[in-house]
């Protein structure tokens, strides 16, 4: 349940948090910058420590923090400093709120696929419950030109056309089947790739449950990396500014 880090355009750096490990981790920010103020903005939690360091939270799926979350709760948004008792203890209380929504049980769906490869999941949670991996051999691109480079090009699109049908028929067969149970699907790998492979018109129902995390620097589409993708698909997105 490693912590992944990367650049954010703009500045600071957007972290991977898995869901196990919110609450911890808001707590660590507590720790470093004393937080002063803590509320929803355009649905993304926001966080500010006294010297001015900052982050915004949101469920990697949804980009936000889903509002069926916030239902019961009758306040989300305090300054600290003007807080007394229990209202001080409010950022608390949300952020154990988050890590216990994300791990309630979902039936995931999670396609990875680069040119070619592609690896499909059916996740129960964190459990891969079942998979198929596979591989095509698709032609690299040419130097030629003229008519061979144009000749290479339509048969490496043959075999990409070949490569996709293959993993629309893995998608078929373990996800399309689970549709009316799925709570959604993720995609990672080659968003192109991806793209084909969900046009086929028989994956309408899978793709409309499709979320907006696509992970795109994973490696190739295999079953390790299927598996190594657990946390990231049930985890948050926090953009770091300290």
């Amino acid at each position: 349940m490693a912590v992944r880090s990367r650049e954010a355009p703009g500045g600071g750096r957007i972290l991977e948090i898995p869901a196990a490990r919110i609450d911890r981790w808001v707590h660590g920010f507590d720790r470093r910058h004393s937080i002063v103020s803590a509320r929803l903005v355009n649905g993304v939690w926001q966080l500010t420590g006294a010297d001015e360091a900052r982050c915004e939270v949101a469920w990697a799926q949804t980009g936000d923090i889903p509002a069926a979350w916030l239902a019961a709760r009758q306040k989300v948004e305090v300054d600290l400093p003007d807080a007394q008792g229990d209202a001080a203890r409010q950022w608390e209380d949300m952020a154990h709120t988050l890590a216990q929504r994300a791990a309630e049980p979902r039936l995931i769906g999670l396609l990875l696929a680069r040119r070619r490869t592609f690896s499909v999941g059916l996740f129960e949670g964190q459990r891969l419950v079942r998979s198929r991996t596979g591989s095509s051999y698709v032609q690299g691109k040419t130097k030629a030109g003229g008519w061979s480079q144009q000749r290479y090009a339509r048969r490496r699109a043959g075999q990409a056309k070949v490569a996709s049908d293959k993993a629309s028929e893995a998608v078929k067969d373990l996800l399309e089947s689970k549709v009316r149970r799925l709570d959604t699907v993720v995609t990672g790998g080659d968003k192109p790739t991806v793209d084909a492979i969900l046009a086929d018109t028989t994956l309408a129902a899978v793709n409309a449950k499709r979320s907006l995390l696509h992970l795109g620097d994973v490696g190739e589409a295999k079953k390790a990396v299927l598996l190594d993708c657990a946390d990231r698909i049930n985890g948050f997105l926090v953009h770091l500014i300290e």
